[in-house]
């Protein structure tokens, strides 16, 4: 699928030239070159009527030429002020377009305001969706986010470094398991689509990356509040990796500590409790938020 010209490295570097503009490292800007996998990218997405797409990194266009075509509405959020305004020039006839010149994380830890403003005012549409060759150091903090966000995302479908996508997909057990990934498989149904190794990508990476497809589960998306706090009680669980739960718990609320005493032998350590014993203690915390606001 194909529906307007691919862009080449040679078109990404001349465009840039003319706008007198250059790959900026610090900023993650690494645009994808090959075409099939650009074209993996979006038909993952599994784009139709009626969907709001949300690009993070628009970079030069490539990518948000082809998803233009596909979405009801798409938003894209830039960082970079020379790209946000090359962007805003090349779209500028498009109205399903929407470039916002903005660091998707401006509060460090949350989502724009500016960016959530412009994903509610199309509340109206059916689905909400992530497709983005997402800069790597925004990458945890940004699907998190997401989870929590109304309207619900549907469906994540990005690319990502290697080691986060390792991190993402760990079993319990591993040096890799974690927050993100208790947080994410709960949430998510998941697969990896493809590994990329840095030639895809101009100017190249140091670094392998990978591309995933997350499908969030509804049950998550139903009590964000209770998700939120179960968050916290993975990320204090896991605050030193050394020691056990009982010690690292022992800051948490009393109503907390509780229920992760009641669920797990609080004599191991974070990493070894299994998936299946998080998901319980996150049905447990679930059902104690529905019961306090539906007495």
């Amino acid at each position: 699928m194909e529906s307007v010209p691919f862009q080449t490295q040679s078109v990404i570097q001349q465009t840039l030239s003319e706008h007198g503009l250059a790959p900026n490292r610090r900023l993650g800007q690494n645009f994808l070159i090959d075409r099939n996998l650009m074209m993996k990218l979006v038909e993952s997405a599994d784009l139709g009527p009626g969907t709001l797409v949300l690009e993070v990194g628009g970079g030069t266009g490539g990518l948000t030429d082809q998803l233009a075509t596909l979405a009801d509405q798409l938003v894209v959020a830039e960082a970079d002020a020379g790209l946000a305004r090359l962007l805003k020039d090349r779209f500028k006839d498009q109205p399903n377009v929407e470039i916002i010149h903005t660091d998707i994380l401006e509060r460090k830890h949350d989502i724009a305001p500016s960016v959530v403003e412009r994903i509610r005012s199309h509340a109206n549409l059916n689905r909400f969706v992530l497709v983005a060759n997402l800069p790597y150091s925004i990458a945890s903090p940004l699907l998190i986010n997401l989870l929590m966000l109304k309207p619900t995302v549907e469906r994540m479908v990005f690319t990502i470094q290697r080691e986060v996508a390792d991190r993402i997909v760990a079993n319990a057990g591993s040096k890799n398991f974690g927050p993100l990934s208790i947080a994410l498989q709960i949430a998510c149904d998941m697969q990896i689509l493809a590994k990329l190794p840095p030639s895809v990508f101009w100017p190249p990476p140091k670094i392998d990356s990978s591309m995933l497809r997350l499908d969030v589960k509804q049950n998550i998306t139903e009590s964000p509040d209770a998700f939120k706090e179960f968050l916290t009680v993975v990320r204090t669980a896991f605050a030193h990796r050394r020691k056990t739960l009982r010690s690292n718990i022992a800051s948490l609320p009393e109503n907390l500590t509780d229920v992760v005493n009641d669920q797990f032998d609080v004599t191991q350590r974070a990493e070894q409790i299994p998936l299946e014993q998080w998901q319980a203690l996150h049905a447990t915390m679930k059902d104690a938020h529905q019961q306090t606001r539906f007495p």
